[in-house]
């Protein structure tokens, strides 16, 4: 039981941290008052008792003690059950908590199937809400099968990425030994993504990127840069001293965790000694993002070299020399990669995929619902106006228009799939008010806010002549939009956090941004046009004084 109690203490302090304020306290205190009652209360009891049974014989006050042995030895194991289950929950809640942005690379590997199977099924879980549509759906449904079937065949993919005539088309081909993918001594041949199974491995794929920095080819190279952020290796290709942009390129594939070999290709340009001094400034320029064994030189295409021959007679002639392609060095890097880390690359590529596909349905999906939420509030906004424009009154009480927002924060927490009563809307839009109240410190809110709205669209040609009803729909449409926007940004930060943020400071920020010039002057505008149309049809009177 103190066990069970510690472990309810550390939560709750970490909930404080975490600026969450649940029921753990009365909880707490609440089992601790129980404990303190039962010592004081239990002694007596239990001798009274005892002393009951045995009256009526030893035999008795043998069965009752037993009895109360067994009573014990039971809460004794329900006791320990809680404290185990609460003592298994947190431990696995740090843990999840610990490794959800954790580096994949620190993270065990079962840890790391676990995080991909809860992140699958977490994007799955948001695709399939009301808010989606069923194109989304099934995008996120392939995205997600995609992951499940690449982690059970084990297929590793390892992208081949340079730039223009960087050679790693030819590189590829001398890998596979034949002729599959297209070369020319101009460059730039690659134009879309290609792909053909490694002779040296098992289940391993090579990809062919189109070239970074091609003059013509943005959307290749940005098709490039997302096939290589979706690879488990990759083979980055380089001809000399690395460029700015070869760097950043390696240097945001470090950033998302991915292995890279650089691969320094037509070695036969430099000589022994420069080829040293170039490795070595790459190893110096790379430490930290690409391991130093992982910096290799080749030769991917057979060469054609002068030499001068000597005769016995001491006559000289010129002559060619085949030299052959040597790959040796990256196979044998490849190969022992594979070999060694290939489950780790393939979790390791596969839980960032799972983040970032539970990443993007969640954006989405937020995305999705706040345009919704927000043609909810255009819809209120405008339907609120209209009454407070027809009615009678000269000057709007806002009040009158709480039935409308009311119903309006009802729906908007529909739209998050979030539920509320009736009297949780009336609490939150008594307590928005109230702040507005306080904000403006007018004993009457309307005049205040019909103030504030004449005041802002005196100099604004058309709109500077609203009077009476009219300016009563744009006051009701102001607060009407002041209300809805909080409640957007309010249920929105209660569904991906599961509490709200700070209400009142969210209003006066809303309210800062409501009555801005600018958004005045188009509210004000946009209600001219709605109310001289709603005017034509005879839904509103006079909009004079």
């Amino acid at each position: 039981m103190l066990i069970f109690l510690r472990h309810m203490a550390e939560e709750q302090e970490k909930n404080k941290k975490d600026g969450k304020n649940p029921v753990f306290s009365m909880a707490l205190v609440a089992v601790l008052f129980f404990l303190g009652y039962l010592l004081v209360t239990l002694p007596g009891t239990f001798i009274e008792q005892y002393q009951a049974a045995k009256a009526h014989g030893p035999v008795w006050g043998y069965m009752y003690l037993g009895a109360v042995a067994l009573g014990l030895l039971l809460l004794a194991g329900a006791s320990s059950w809680a404290a185990w289950m609460v003592l298994k929950n947190t431990i696995e809640g740090r843990k999840r908590r610990r490794f959800s942005s954790a580096p994949a690379s620190r993270i065990p590997d079962k840890e790391k199937v676990s995080i991909i199977s809860r992140n699958i099924q977490e994007a799955r879980r948001s695709a399939g809400s009301s808010g989606c549509a069923p194109d989304f759906s099934k995008a996120i449904e392939k995205s997600a099968r995609t992951i499940e079937q690449k982690l059970e065949a084990g297929l590793l993919e390892i992208a081949v990425a340079g730039t223009v005539s960087s050679g790693k088309s030819t590189l590829l081909n001398t890998l596979v030994g034949r002729q599959v993918f297209e070369t020319a001594a101009s460059g730039g041949t690659t134009r879309q993504v290609r792909q053909i199974d490694f002779p040296g491995g098992d289940r391993v794929r090579l990809v062919d990127l189109p070239g970074l920095a091609e003059a013509d080819g943005i959307d290749r190279e940005e098709e490039a840069r997302q096939a290589a952020a979706s690879a488990d290796l990759v083979l980055f290709v380089i001809d000399g001293p690395l460029k700015d942009f070869e760097f950043t390129a390696i240097k945001d594939l470090a950033a998302m965790e991915k292995r890279v070999i650089v691969c320094l290709n037509k070695q036969d340009w430099f000589s022994p000694e420069d080829q040293e001094i170039l490795l070595g400034r790459l190893r110096q320029q790379l430490e930290g993002l690409v391991n130093q064994e992982d910096i290799v030189a080749v030769q991917a295409a057979e060469v054609r070299r002068e030499i001068t021959r000597v005769s016995p007679d001491g006559t000289e002639r010129e002559d060619f020399e085949e030299i052959a392609p040597d790959v040796s060095a990256l196979v044998e890097r490849m190969t022992g990669i594979i070999k060694g880390h290939r489950r780790d690359l393939l979790l390791c590529n596969l839980l960032l995929q799972s983040r970032m596909l539970k990443k993007d349905t969640e954006e989405r999906l937020r995305k999705m619902l706040v345009s919704r939420a927000r043609r909810v509030v255009d819809s209120y906004t405008w339907k609120s106006a209209l009454a407070a424009a027809a009615s009678p009154t000269p000057i709007l009480d806002v009040a009158a228009g709480l039935g409308f927002s009311l119903k309006m924060i009802l729906d908007i927490a529909s739209v998050f799939e979030i539920k509320i009563e009736i009297s949780d809307a009336r609490q939150l839009l008594n307590q928005l008010m109230k702040n507005l109240y306080a904000s403006l410190g007018a004993s009457a809110l309307a005049p205040a806010v019909a103030q504030i709205v004449a005041s802002a669209i005196k100099g604004i040609p058309v709109a500077g002549t609203l009077s009476g009803g009219a300016l009563q729909g744009v006051v009701q449409a102001v607060v009407t939009r002041w209300i809805g926007t909080v409640m957007v940004e309010y249920f929105q930060e209660r569904k991906s956090r599961e509490t709200g943020s700070d209400l009142q400071s969210l209003a006066m920020e809303k309210w800062k941004e409501a009555t801005s010039a600018s958004q005045l002057a188009s509210l004000a505008v946009e209600g001219l046009r709605r109310f001289e149309r709603a005017g034509r049809k005879g839904k509103i009177g006079s909009q004079g004084s």
